[in-house]
């Protein structure tokens, strides 16, 4: 039996795979929380949630609130 795939799972799969494109780069070695909530259409918040939730994917904050993703 296919287990059906949850909006949530989409999220974190298309979140991941925005970051690992966008970050294919050495001009471009991070990407910022806002970049990938625009991208997917969520809130910040809700981008940090779901890259939170994906293993591959890399964080590190600033200390002043400001997250970036690798």
């Amino acid at each position: 039996m296919e287990e059906m795939m949850t909006m949530s799972d989409e999220l974190v799969r298309e979140a991941r795979r925005f970051v690992k494109h966008e970050t294919n780069s050495r001009y471009e070695p991070v990407v910022f929380t806002s970049e990938i909530a625009e991208h997917l259409g969520v809130s910040e918040k809700e981008a940090i949630e779901a890259l939170e939730e994906s293993p591959t994917v890399k964080e590190k904050g600033d200390g002043d609130g400001n997250r970036v993703f690798w």
